[in-house]
């Protein structure tokens, strides 16, 4: 990770005293689902099982998921799973978190540590509608397993793969931020700082704290976007002509989407920025997350620090 260090504080907690706090949660994390699944076609290749009009790399076929296979329904060996999988895990930990089982109960929330969308989608806008698929789906889903879910960005949530804008507020990080505060997921504080970079701090009960960062910022793979080789794709006429939602549209406080376009290239070769060459600390999450952590202290509670790319 391209993370700085920001020096030490010597600040010890007040009386140096240990919070007891007992909690329970869930994580789901790196989905990948795939909306064109075909289990047939591509699992030699690796990575993805797909539908041969998607498998084209310079083609963006108009959105659709496919029907349930007959064959590996749930998902095969190389491929990214089909929307099936996500539905069958969902209503799983809804059966295990309602048991009545000694020892078992209802966790308090579930994390989702990011990578909603397959591997290698062709471009932009199917990777902007399954992300909605799946927000969607998981706003639903985790109602009957907890009663808050709690999202991070993974780097498959940016397109290309590791496209991250070093920029606060940039378009597609607020396109994400509407899609959850559609569906109820994020709200508030924890939605303004999730929409200027995809972090923000919550608390799920009292004494317990929850420091959502955006890792993928600090990754060795940030791609260089303006530097990497592109191709064109040719989108389907009826794309042009699609509003950036698919469903009811879910515009941010003084956001604007009527301009909205999309993007019809894609990466050929791919160029990736030094950490040398990047902010220091893009969005100021460092500074943020530091000043969340010593008020934390202060206060005597415990914290869980989620995100997707590990240290």
């Amino acid at each position: 990770l391209c993370v700085p260090a920001l020096g030490k504080s010597g600040k010890g907690s007040k009386g140096g005293k240990q919070l007891k706090i007992s909690y329970r949660f869930a994580q789901l994390t790196d989905v990948h689902i795939e909306p064109f699944y075909n289990p047939e076609s591509g699992h030699l290749k690796g990575d993805v099982c797909r539908i041969s009009e998607a498998f084209n790399k310079s083609s963006c076929i108009p959105f659709q998921v496919e029907p349930e296979a007959q064959s590996y329904p749930l998902g095969r060996l190389n491929c990214d799973p089909p929307v099936a999988l996500l539905r069958s895990v969902m209503e799983h930990m809804s059966r295990v978190a309602n048991e009545k089982k000694k020892g078992m109960g209802r966790p308090e929330f579930v994390i989702f540590t990011g990578d909603i969308p397959s591997h290698q989608l062709s471009c932009q806008y199917h990777q902007a509608r399954i992300i909605e698929l799946v927000i969607q789906m998981m706003a639903t889903g985790m109602k009957s397993v907890a009663d808050k879910l709690y999202p991070a960005m993974g780097n498959n949530d940016y397109f290309p793969n590791y496209n991250i804008s070093f920029e606060p507020n940039n378009d597609w990080q607020q396109y994400v931020a509407s899609l959850y505060a559609r569906e109820g997921v994020l709200q508030g504080p924890e939605l303004e700082t999730f929409a200027k970079g995809g972090f923000y701090i919550t608390s799920p009960r009292p004494g317990l704290k929850l420091l959502v960062l955006n890792t993928v910022v600090w990754s060795q793979k940030v791609l260089d976007w303006s530097g990497a080789k592109k191709r064109h794709v040719t989108h389907h006429k009826t794309i042009a002509d699609e509003s950036l939602y698919n469903g009811p549209d879910a515009p941010l406080p003084g956001a604007d989407t009527s301009g909205w376009t999309w993007d019809e290239d894609a990466v050929e070769k791919k160029a990736f920025i030094s950490c040398d060459d990047r902010p220091r600390d893009p969005y100021d999450q460092l500074v943020w997350a530091r000043k969340e952590l010593e008020a934390a202290r202060d206060a005597q509670e415990r914290v869980i620090i989620a995100g997707h790319v590990p240290p």
